[in-house]
């Protein structure tokens, strides 16, 4: 299947004059290596401002490029498995903030619940597992945790993630990496920058093509299913104009080309050590996306203007899954089993167009007045207009051949009867609905209040509302198209920032509780197994904490720990499939792991010699949500280590490395029915040759 995803964003002015950053940069507009390591200086972007850490209310966990390279930080999924109350979900094809996927936990609803944008420009959810999330050039990832709707709008119900890349600067720069790993990994990346126009106009491009043969082999087509071919380009330029003071304009152009194993590839788990000698015997499918991103961003001083345009070009197809029907009586089984002898698979030429258009638009502000030289009220609030208009256009037909009731003998009458009963369902799939039209409008205020103790000293408390839109699913039995409402939370968050030692050593903490509700369900109304839409039938909350230490001793030695705590509970979830109803209440979400432990330390040598070891622990969650998902669906615990040495000059470095240096073993999902599962990376030593100037 190749998927093409076509990102646009117009334009973005925004005022980032602060004092702050001004401190956070060099003479020539880009970070600052050592200030950026320092822990004082990290700046937070992702609120539309910028602002130091230690000022943020918001509970956000920043990757610098500094700790991007000390790290050997690859990809994107390297940081979930770094970051406080952050996990994968089903393999690297999504993530959970604070246990609440990024799809979503209750299997309705169009839109996300969080959103993952790359300089400025928000991904389609397609693009999480096979977009441009390679680490390379990164200037900086922000994780903002918990609702982000009053500022970043819809489907930011459970956070955010900001992603930029590194900044043109009027110093010319140049970087390249050759590195080879375990999986037949080869990669080649070029990053290269400088003025056009000295002082005026600066340009940046970088360019990655990474190769792997995988870890899955299949006997049967004799090649792996999880061999990747990826390359990622980006140009970006810098305005800067002399005629114009105070103007700043960047244009960021990326192009992604992914040609990657079908992301929900499987290994045999009933064969002999199936952890080394991982296997798949069907799968030969692959997936391709290609992904197009654009953006302008135009600075004044004192002045912000927000306008984002976002369009996705989004082609795919599927064919329905084989139908089997057995009677209760022996009678009726047997002649079941003789019709699926004949008919195993009913063949079926589908497709269907359902086009949905989105156009929203929204007045926000964000403040902070001061009450006393102390205390300051935190308030905001956004008013979100959004239309959608939907429509469906489906045509089925059956590609096979009907058994002949002639060959039934006495059974031919039931024979006529199940050829008609195939001939309906495939028909029902068949059909169109009238364009529909909808609007959703919400109000979600934000009010807090923050007190400063002490120069390096802090507290809030905070409560905001948040939502995902609603939106309409298409009933493809039915042949209809089905409106949904939005779902709202409210979140009540507390946090304290401090900072010792000069600055040197900060910790952070946030805890939070958020009540959810009219959450989006897919429910099944049993026509059939096409007969399903969504309605908004879903309760919960949940509650946890985060704690973070960060400490640079000096120059040569740093290191940083997160504690993580998150339950969550559905307090009123049914779900109807047919004449058959579950309640999911008092079971957990999925993939959120109550516990998630990160520790790192890095050391750096007078003569060049360089160390880092860090690991992560998540405790044991669930692959999905049931009664019964403590005995079927286990995600076990684990702790993964990892670890980069290696030698360092000023203009080149030569380092090895390890990623699961315990080859810890653990299953993101487990079919054992079948006898397959979605295993973990299996550890992974790489060398990396690197120049700079």
């Amino acid at each position: 299947m190749r998927r093409r995803l076509l990102t646009v964003c117009s334009f973005t002015m925004l005022s980032l004059a602060q004092t702050a950053w001004a401190e956070a940069v060099d003479a020539e507009g880009a970070p600052n290596d050592e200030q950026s390591t320092a822990v004082e200086a990290v700046i937070v972007t992702g609120e539309k401002t910028s602002r130091s850490l230690q000022q943020t209310v918001t509970s956000v966990a920043v990757t610098t490029a500094a700790r991007i390279e000390r790290e050997n930080i690859q990809t994107f999924y390297d940081v979930v498995a770094r970051t406080a109350n952050m996990s994968e979900t089903y393999g690297k094809t999504g993530f959970t903030i604070r246990g609440v996927s990024n799809m979503n936990v209750s299997g309705g609803g169009a839109g996300g619940l969080a959103t993952v944008y790359v300089d400025g420009a928000a991904l389609p959810l397609e693009a999480v597992y096979g977009g441009p999330l390679e680490m390379w050039d990164i200037g900086q990832v922000e994780v903002l945790r918990g609702p982000q709707s009053t500022l970043q709008g819809r489907n930011a119900l459970a956070g955010a993630v900001i992603i930029t890349s590194a900044n043109p600067t009027y110093t010319p720069q140049f970087r390249a990496r050759v590195n080879l790993a375990s999986g037949d990994e080869r990669s080649l990346a070029l990053a290269a920058g400088g003025p056009i126009m000295p002082d005026q106009l600066a340009f940046r491009a970088a360019i990655e093509k990474k190769d792997s043969d995988g870890f899955i082999y299949n006997p049967t087509l004799k090649r792996d299913v999880d061999a990747l071919d990826s390359l990622t380009v980006r140009g970006k330029l810098l305005l800067t104009p002399t005629a114009l003071p105070g103007l700043k304009a960047t244009v960021t152009y990326a192009h992604a080309d992914r040609d990657a194993g079908y992301q929900f590839t499987y290994a045999r788990i009933d064969t002999p050590e199936f952890y080394k000698h991982r296997v798949d015997l069907y799968h030969a499918r692959r997936d391709a996306a290609d992904q197009s991103t654009s953006q302008v961003n135009v600075d004044f001083p004192r002045a912000t203007l927000v306008n984002v345009l976002t369009a996705t070009l989004l082609a795919n197809a599927s064919s329905p899954t084989p139908a089997q029907q057995a009677a209760a009586a022996a009678q009726a089984n047997a002649f079941a089993n003789l019709y699926i002898s004949a008919l195993p698979v009913i063949p079926v030429d589908y497709a269907g167009d359902q086009p949905s258009v989105i156009s929203t638009s929204a007045m926000f502000a964000d403040a902070s007045f001061a009450l006393t030289h102390r205390l300051s009220l935190l308030g905001g609030f956004r008013y979100d207009h959004e239309t959608n208009t939907s429509a469906s256009t489906q045509t089925a037909r059956f590609t096979g051949a009907y058994p002949s009731p002639a060959a039934f003998g006495p059974y031919a009458p039931y024979v006529t009867q199940v050829n008609a009963f195939v001939a309906g369902m495939v028909a029902q799939a068949s059909s169109s609905a009238p364009k529909t039209r909808r609007s959703f409008n919400a109000f979600l205020p934000k009010v807090g209040l923050k007190y400063d103790w002490t120069p390096g000293i802090n507290t809030s408390l905070l409560a905001q509302r948040g939502y995902r839109s609603g939106g309409s699913t298409v009933n493809t039995a039915r042949s209809s198209v089905v409106a949904y409402n939005p779902e709202y939370t409210w979140n009540y968050e507390a946090s304290l920032r401090t900072a010792w030692l000069d600055g040197t050593l900060t910790l952070n903490a946030n805890a939070f509780y958020v009540d959810w509700k009219d959450q989006q369900v897919t429910v099944n109304l049993g026509l059939n197994s096409y007969d399903y839409e969504v309605r908004n039938a879903g309760k919960s909350h949940l509650y946890g904490f985060e704690l973070e230490v960060a400490q640079r001793f000096s120059e040569t030695l740093s290191w940083y720990a997160s504690l993580g705590h998150t339950q969550t509970k559905f307090d009123d979830f049914a779900i109807t499939s047919g004449v058959d109803t579950r309640n999911l209440a008092g079971s957990e979400f999925p993939y959120a792991p109550r516990w998630t432990v990160a520790l790192g330390a890095d050391y750096r040598w007078a003569s060049g010699l360089i160390a880092h070891l860090d690991g992560a622990y998540r405790s044991r969650s669930y692959s999905s949500a049931g009664l019964q998902q403590a005995q079927d669906d286990v995600v076990k615990e684990r702790v993964v280590f990892n670890g980069r040495f290696g030698y360092a000059r000023p203009h080149w470095g030569v380092y090895v490395y390890g990623k699961n240096l315990l080859n810890a073993t653990y299953a993101q999902y487990v079919r054992a029915d079948v006898g397959v599962a979605m295993l973990g990376e299996p550890r992974i030593l790489g060398l990396t040759l690197e120049s700079r100037r």
